[in-house]
């Protein structure tokens, strides 16, 4: 029989590897890094001529960060996009500690189970719906997925210091570890049984999101709690991102109408 203990260390594992660095971009997604995580930043770089540039100056200067308008101090792909007026070096994207968000599960929590998604774009929306709806945190797989990228910071838009993202090994044991602490676990499935509705909102839930062309595995589904189907009329089902922003809301609409 496995003991809690025996089954937590081999549930999730304490991010050890060092961190790696990440460019943020673009007016606002910077401007959030900068007024809510400073201490990560280690340099500005402007670019052309810009309004914002000198509100961004005014904020570098407060928090003693380096800023520059060379070009030169961008990665090359940076600098053959020039997609941004301004660009935010990250000293060290850190990975959140899964097991710090299972143990601060509460009544009002909302997670995101990410199986294999692929899509720097999807990841990036489902980041920027899941701040707006005050989700808790986002697991990601550790391997065969998508990572946090400058292209997942730039579609966020200013998302990335209010969502913490965890990276699993076994997704069949999270869903294990959820459970066990109270957590609700639903996954989205076109041939659910239950509408999208039917989800049990006003409690602590893990919305579950499966690979944007294979959908969540068979194994998975059968482990979680309830499966539910966004009703379609000409397509088979939505982008993942959409699927995520319907669902989230739902349980945000759910918790405001009982309270």
């Amino acid at each position: 029989m496995t003991t809690p203990e025996s089954n937590r260390s081999s549930t999730v594992h304490r991010e050890t590897k060092e961190p790696m660095p990440l460019w943020v971009s673009g007016v606002h997604a910077v401007k959030e890094v900068l007024r809510t995580k400073p201490d990560q930043v280690d340099l500005v770089v402007l670019v052309g001529r810009h309004p914002s540039h000198r509100m961004f100056i005014a904020m570098a200067r407060e928090h003693g960060i380096p800023y520059t308008t060379s070009e030169e101090r961008l990665p090359e792909f940076l600098r053959r996009k020039k997609h941004a007026p301004v660009f935010a070096r990250l000293a060290a994207f850190r990975y959140a500690d899964p097991e710090d968000l299972l143990e601060a599960v509460r009544p009002t929590t909302i997670f995101l189970v990410l199986d294999h998604v692929q899509d720097p774009t999807n990841l990036g929306n489902i980041m920027r719906t899941a701040a707006g709806a005050g989700v808790q945190g986002i697991f990601i797989p550790r391997h065969r997925g998508v990572r946090v990228t400058p292209t997942v910071a730039h579609i966020a838009s200013g998302a990335l210091p209010y969502v913490p993202v965890a990276r699993y090994g076994s997704l069949q044991q999270l869903i294990q570890q959820l459970q066990e602490r109270g957590v609700w676990v639903v996954a989205a499935d076109p041939y659910a049984p239950d509408p999208w509705f039917a989800l049990k909102g006003n409690r602590p839930i893990a919305l579950v999101f499966g690979h944007e062309g294979e959908g969540v595995t068979k194994t998975v589904l059968q482990l979680c709690d309830q499966t539910v189907r966004i009703p379609m009329v000409h397509l088979e089902s939505l982008n993942v991102a959409a699927s995520a922003a319907i669902l989230l809301y739902e349980v945000v609409r759910q918790r405001m109408t009982a309270s």
